[in-house]
């Protein structure tokens, strides 16, 4: 009897050691489970920053991309007299026809130049011009604006055969970019007008 009694506080005490030890174990993974969920929460805010840290940083140099892009586009304005809502839409149109920027502006350049060479004489241009049967000036003897000249060029582009004599005449008004060009001429003034988003031209100069 005794001995069963005794067997009996022996269980009795291992079982409550064993729950005891149980206890504490789920203690220490409830702390732990914690623990992950802070650790996961941290990691969550982490990335949080981070995401905003890069959408910021996207959208500063977009903006930046604008406004350098603006400046860009004013100075050329200023250089060729066409406005810059018109030399943004010239770009983007440019991009289609594989055009990059550098060329179309050392193009827009030349082509005031070559304008106004013409218009004083200069056989050369003169003559470059006139193939296409174009004048360089307005009726009243006045130089036409750039942007409408460069639109008329483009429309007889736009009828002209590739080859060697559309080349040379591209050459001949645009310089060196001339041949580069040509694909975005020969899209005539649609093309050169289609993306025309009339940006500010306060914000340009600005």
């Amino acid at each position: 009897m005794a001995a069963k009694f005794g067997l009996l506080i022996d269980a009795k005490t291992k079982g409550e050691n064993n729950i005891k030890r149980l206890g504490n174990s789920m203690q220490g993974v409830e702390g732990k489970a914690k623990n992950l969920g802070m650790a996961v929460r941290g990691v969550g805010n982490a990335f949080k920053a981070l995401f905003a840290a890069a959408a910021v940083a996207g959208f500063s140099a977009f903006v930046k991309g604008a406004i350098d892009s603006a400046d860009a586009f004013g100075k050329l304005s200023t250089r060729t007299g066409i406005a810059a809502d018109k030399l943004q839409a010239y770009a983007n149109a440019g991009k289609l026809a594989d055009v990059s920027q550098s060329d179309l502006e050392t193009g827009l350049r030349t082509l005031a130049r070559t304008q106004g060479e013409a218009a004083d004489g200069v056989k050369t241009y003169s003559e470059a011009y006139s193939k296409l049967g174009l004048s360089v000036k307005k009726a009243d003897g006045s130089l036409k604006p750039s942007d409408e000249l460069l639109g008329e060029i483009a429309d007889k582009f736009a009828d002209l055969p590739n080859g060697p004599e559309k080349a040379a005449i591209a050459m001949d008004i645009f310089g060196r970019s001339g041949s580069k060009l040509i694909t975005l001429l020969n899209g005539g003034t649609e093309a050169l007008e289609r993306f025309n988003y009339e940006t500010s031209e306060n914000f340009a100069q600005n």
